[in-house]
């Protein structure tokens, strides 16, 4: 069981015995043990400790699960056509890995975008694929508080992935950056579960 302690005796726990706080979907209980000998033992700097050190990322564990939305796809004829996504995001290993899948469609485009990162002292690298063109590459970026931000490269693509997480919603921002490219970016809302 994870713990922070305090002096001799002080101890911060986690239990699943009467959940105090429901984090990301996961209920989380908290109990504080300290011998008043010790010292003060504030629960509150301890549980920030035990976050901080037990949860990796606040950005990752804030993408878990399973999301759908509207947006708006920029062509590179300058036309821009509404879009219909679906995004699922499975965290792992104690938060600190990702896999995620987004898939999108609109009426003359469409791709599916996966990808595995993990999380190590606020960054992010991993490896993406397309499956509609079949291409792969390698990302890299950070994850701090919200937003989850990476830069996707590839043998003939580059594009940074923009994901900013507040409670059920959220926002992706996709932007080539190649000139060349059919698409030149894509601006999408999500909503958890939807």
């Amino acid at each position: 069981m994870p713990s922070v302690r305090c002096g001799r005796h002080g101890k911060l726990a986690m239990t699943s015995l009467k959940p105090l706080e429901r984090d990301h979907g996961h209920a989380i209980g908290i109990r504080c043990r300290h011998d008043e000998n010790d010292g003060p033992c504030p629960c509150s700097l301890a549980f920030s400790l035990w976050r901080r050190a037990c949860a990796g990322s606040g950005a990752i564990p804030k993408l878990a699960g399973h999301w759908s939305g509207n947006g708006t796809i920029e062509l590179s004829n300058g036309t821009q056509e509404p879009i219909r996504c679906r995004a699922a995001y499975d965290v792992l290993e104690q938060q600190n890995k990702l896999q995620l899948n987004i898939r999108c469609a609109s009426q003359s485009y469409s791709f599916d975008l996966r990808a595995s990162a993990d999380y190590a002292a606020g960054a992010i690298t991993g490896t993406w694929s397309e499956a509609t063109r079949n291409a792969a590459g390698t990302i890299s970026g950070k994850a701090d508080g919200d937003r989850f931000q990476v830069v996707a490269r590839g043998p003939a693509f580059t594009a940074s992935l923009t994901v900013v997480t507040r409670g059920n919603r959220q926002s992706v921002t996709i932007q080539s950056h190649d000139e060349q490219t059919m698409v030149k970016g894509a601006s999408i809302a999500l909503q958890r579960g939807s």
